[in-house]
């Protein structure tokens, strides 16, 4: 798996983190997502939509290009985007690209003074599971190791 792993990390959130989206793709090596722009933010994050229409970001090494087209009058759609509207998603269309590990695009909702133990690091994400047992993704700012 691309991911860099690290052993068990206790840690400690000394940032909040409130997701922008509230449903997060959940995709199994092998499928096929659309391919847009990547994030100016978190370089070497890509925004992918799934064949179910949803869109997150996705680590670039997570990916295999497939077809680097540019198909005509696609667009990458969330119903799940609030706090702003699907204007200010990324809609460029770069190509298709195949899965290459299982991915769950869940963040975390986590507030500071919250512990959190992180198995891994992805370009300024780290994956980890808070302290009541949910696995998802908060930005390394936000914590203390």
């Amino acid at each position: 798996m691309p991911i860099r792993h690290h052993a068990a990390i206790p840690s400690l959130v000394i940032a909040p983190h409130i997701p922008k989206f509230t449903q997060f793709m959940k995709v199994k090596a092998g499928e096929i997502v659309t391919v847009g722009k990547e994030d100016d933010e978190y370089p070497g994050w890509l925004w992918c939509t799934d064949s179910r229409g949803l869109s997150n970001w996705v680590p670039k090494e997570f990916l295999k290009m497939v077809d680097a087209s540019k198909p005509q009058g696609l667009r990458p759609t969330n119903e799940s985007i609030s706090n702003a509207s699907i204007d200010a998603a990324p809609s460029a269309v770069e190509g298709r690209a195949e899965l290459l590990v299982d991915y769950d695009a869940t963040e975390l909702t986590v507030q500071v003074g919250e512990s959190v133990t992180v198995y891994g690091e992805q370009s300024g994400w780290l994956w980890c599971l808070t302290a009541s047992g949910k696995w998802g993704w908060i930005p390394k700012e936000c914590v203390a190791r």
